[in-house]
């Protein structure tokens, strides 16, 4: 991920080592290095990888799923590039699709976050941890908002 972060040495990142992304959305938030956050906040990754989707178009699917996943926490550019990155990607060929599965994504995040929050009846709860998932459930269904609206634009 601290590649990835850097511009310069970006482009050396062999093909088949962008299968690392892939890993991302099975770790527990406490194995994800830092640099990761620093790149889901980096504005010259998208640019990239649409670069990178010319040696296969799975690269800019699979950041684009774990951008979905981390709404929340994007800055504005990266938000308006991952919206444009996503209208453009499932406008036509074969990954027309893909806004399902991005949905779906975000979706199985909201719901559980949701069965996090109502198990062990701490939904009525005000402490610190629940307002945490309070904020991001409210925040992920803003992401679903989004990615609704990019599915009634005319593909």
């Amino acid at each position: 991920m601290d590649v990835l972060d850097l511009p310069f040495w970006r482009g050396h990142i062999p093909h088949h080592r962008w299968s690392i992304l892939t890993l991302l959305g099975s770790m527990d938030e406490e194995q994800i290095p830092p640099s990761f956050y620093r790149c889901v906040k980096n504005s010259t990754i998208i640019p990239h990888s649409k670069q990178a989707s010319v040696r296969g178009p799975e690269i800019l699917a699979q950041w684009v799923v774990i951008l979905w996943e981390k709404y929340p926490d994007l800055s504005k550019d990266v938000t308006s590039q991952l919206e444009a990155a996503t209208t453009e990607e499932t406008a036509n060929g074969p990954s027309k699709h893909n806004l399902s599965l991005y949905l779906a994504i975000v979706d199985g995040q909201i719901g559980q976050i949701w069965a996090n929050i109502t198990s062990s009846h701490i939904s009525w709860s005000f402490g610190e941890d629940v307002a945490r998932l309070k904020e991001r459930h409210a925040t992920l269904r803003f992401a679903r908002g989004a990615l609704i609206g990019i599915q009634k634009i005319p593909l």
